[in-house]
């Protein structure tokens, strides 16, 4: 089965037929809350991306000690299929790292964590067919990449969309959206959780199998002080009229005697309470989470949501479309004091290349008001599919977005003009 196949599968076919039939099928019910229009920013474009140094950025950022940001890039480098980057405030870019498919990986979707661990969606070698399933990898401060993983498919899981997270003993924890138990939406597979420790064992926490217990988990875990895992998958649940293939869930895994134990902690249905979460969660302190859903909510143009400790689904805003804001797929950042920050690929304003919206940065104070910081317009970025990172103490954001740019350059997979930006907001 061809690289092809497999993304639509994974990604192209599912979000299309996901966005489609949402649109149509959503009702008219409207979440009213107050939007304010957003209030004196500085904007600024620290890097446009230009193929050879990388193209089509859908990483959050990572910040070291001494200020310097680092990333991924989905296409572009030497090869064509991916860089690890460096980037100075300054506009000095550093590609550390150019991946070339087979056989340390190819498309690196997700943000590094920490000492520059990261996952490539496809690429590696041990996969049937070759260099399809993806790989788990290390990238040192001088740009030394070391595979530490390379996935089979099944059982082991393909295609890591989301960050890893690390325990204190060092093992990385993460998803794939592919792979597992063939069975499932055969013969892809429908995801799975893992760990792999320090020798580069990979060991399968849980393996999905569609509906009802969920299906393609492409967003990140997080942790508590236990050391319970929570994440999302974007399908698989509740199948109905809106999602039919299932609208997503959110899930816990907690470690006991016997193993890991999973457990649903809400099911996703359509209309006002969300659907198909693309992202990890976020937790505060007193134990509540925190996402979105890229549909659902007022005519399927996605939601900002709560979970309660208890478990109780709140929908803290749902984007109307438009100037509003469309389709947000990554996770959410909060401060301390409870604002909450993130991006919209879509909607905002509309130009010759953004038809439905070039996206937005968006903030949501605890009230539920909601401020647009930043429309995008073609030359400062466009679709921006990343998280943010977050400086409060500067009360700066930085971040990324897929396309635009440089209109020169096209990373030539049809995706849309121009290579992606690296941008900071001052707020």
């Amino acid at each position: 089965m061809s690289d092809k196949v497999r993304i639509e599968k994974g990604w192209i076919w599912k979000l299309r037929q996901i966005y489609t039939i949402n649109r149509l099928a959503a009702g008219i019910a409207m979440v009213s809350a107050c939007v304010t229009p957003a209030q004196a920013q500085k904007f600024t474009v620290l890097y446009r991306f230009n193929n050879s140094d990388g193209a089509e950025p859908r990483s959050a950022l990572l910040r070291d000690s001494s200020g310097v940001l680092w990333g991924t890039a989905e296409y572009g480098g030497a090869s064509g299929a991916g860089v690890v980057f460096k980037l100075r405030e300054t506009g000095m870019e550093t590609v550390l790292h150019s991946f070339n498919d087979a056989p340390d990986g190819a498309r690196p979707f997700a943000s590094l964590l920490g000492a520059r661990y990261g996952t490539t969606y496809t690429g590696g070698t041990n996969c049937n067919p070759p260099n399809s399933c993806g790989t788990v990898f290390k990238v040192d401060s001088n740009g030394k990449e070391t595979v530490l993983y390379r996935f089979k498919g099944a059982p082991d899981g393909e295609n890591s969309y989301g960050a890893l997270i690390q325990d204190r003993k060092g093992n990385l924890y993460g998803t794939t959206v592919l792979g597992g138990d063939p069975n499932c939406d055969p013969p892809f597979g429908c995801g799975v959780v893992f760990k792999l420790d320090g020798s580069g064992k990979e060991t399968v926490l849980y393996t999905f199998t569609g509906a009802p217990d969920g299906d393609s988990p492409y967003g990140s875990l997080i942790s508590d002080s236990a050391g319970n895992l929570y994440g999302t998958t974007s399908y698989g649940g509740v199948v109905n009229k809106a999602c039919p293939i299932g609208c997503g869930v959110i899930y816990r895994l907690m470690q006991s005697s016997t193993g890991w134990k999973y457990k649903i902690l809400h099911k996703f249905t359509g209309g006002l309470n969300g659907a198909n979460p693309y992202d990890g969660l976020i937790r505060d302190t007193s134990g509540n989470l925190y996402g979105t859903t890229a549909a659902g909510g007022f005519r399927s143009h996605g939601t900002v949501f709560k979970l309660n400790s208890s478990f109780k689904l709140s929908l803290l805003y749902g984007f109307k479309g438009g100037a509003d804001g469309s389709e947000p797929f990554a996770s959410l950042i909060r401060d301390s004091a409870g604002n909450l920050f993130g991006t919209t690929v879509f909607g905002g304003i509309k130009t010759t290349n953004c038809s439905d919206g070039c996206g937005t940065v968006f903030k949501i104070d605890p009230t539920g008001r909601k401020t647009i910081l930043h429309a995008f317009i073609d030359a400062d970025g466009t679709s921006p599919y990343s998280g943010l990172l977050l400086d409060s103490a500067k009360r700066a954001i930085y971040g990324t977005a897929s396309l635009g740019g440089n209109f020169n350059c096209d990373a030539g997979h049809g995706d849309g003009p121009g290579c992606g930006t690296v941008f900071k907001i001052d707020y």
